[in-house]
């Protein structure tokens, strides 16, 4: 990202439908034309056949110039990106419980992610982060660019994201997947 000037989105994640990287797209072409300067990270492994739905929106969009396609990241590359990151972002549609959320948040990188599953239990909506509804990319793009813009609410959002995570751990992180999965099967039954 040597030579980047401006905002950095960043997501990290597997490249397919569920992880809602296709809202994300979407999100990110209006936020380019209120912010040329913004540039994106798409990183993780993907499923081949909507990474090329993806390539092709992009360009269909006409943003192929500020978003970078990568494939999976060594631990070093994911850690130095999310450090560098203005925002980081997880538009997941279907998702239980994303890692990356919590290691955004213990590197200061305020978040914006979804309002589904186990998320409002590791992002707090407006003090670490924003949480928008899924496949809302107009949302999305709210959130991103209030970020992006706002330096003292990127600032304030950065440290209490690196006071939330500092105090959560495996097993309370454990605890609130036992939670969830107690809810599902009591909603079956």
């Amino acid at each position: 990202l040597e030579g980047v000037d401006g905002p950095i989105v960043l997501y990290i994640g597997r490249i397919t439908w569920r992880k809602g990287v296709h809202v994300l797209v979407d999100a990110l072409e209006g936020l380019v034309d209120e912010a040329p300067n913004t540039h994106t990270v798409i990183a993780g492994p993907p499923e081949t056949a909507y990474l090329e739905k993806i390539r092709s929106a992009v360009r269909q969009k006409g943003i192929q110039d500020s978003i970078f396609l990568e494939g999976a990241l060594s631990e070093e590359k994911k850690y130095d990106y999310m450090c560098v990151a203005t925002v980081f972002v997880s538009p997941s549609i279907k998702d239980i419980h994303p890692i990356t959320l919590l290691e955004a948040q213990a590197l200061g990188t305020p978040v914006v992610s979804t309002n589904i599953a186990a998320i409002p239990d590791i992002v707090r909506d407006g003090e670490t982060g924003i949480l928008v509804e899924p496949e809302d990319s107009e949302a999305l793009k709210e959130a991103i660019g209030r970020i992006t813009r706002d330096a003292s609410l990127r600032r304030r959002l950065s440290q209490g994201a690196k006071e939330w995570a500092s105090h959560l751990s495996l097993e309370s992180s454990v605890d609130s997947l036992e939670a969830l999965y107690s809810d599902i099967l009591a909603n079956l039954q």
